[in-house]
């Protein structure tokens, strides 16, 4: 019963784990940023966040990502299909700059 429980634990771990970062043929790859770059080049370049919008106009958009303020172009900017806000960078390993922002996908009420 113990080697069940704890096979079953480590799926559900893994499941999380995968879960949190956006793969080739989800949703996000429909999208472009403002340079028509698509949103997701690379896998694991989309990774869940906090997020939320502090101002917008017709051309940029201001959030606040993970605590770090941003200022993106408008077209970079879209609604998330699912219940999460999701950040697209250039290089993940550089994390939530302003200069390696792609994509910022926003949930409804964010």
């Amino acid at each position: 019963m113990t080697i069940k429980t704890l096979a079953f634990s480590s799926l559900a771990v893994v499941a999380m784990a995968t879960s949190s970062a956006a793969t080739h043929a989800g949703w996000q790859d429909h999208y472009t940023s403002a340079d028509s770059t698509p949103c997701c080049a690379a896998s694991r370049d989309c990774f869940v966040v906090r997020a939320r919008l502090v101002a917008q106009d017709g051309e940029q958009t201001t959030a606040e990502v993970e605590g770090h303020f941003v200022i993106l172009p408008a077209k970079s900017v879209h609604l998330s299909e699912d219940l999460s806000d999701w950040a697209c960078v250039i290089r993940p390993e550089r994390g939530i700059r302003q200069d390696n922002m792609r994509c910022l996908f926003v949930a409804t009420g964010s």
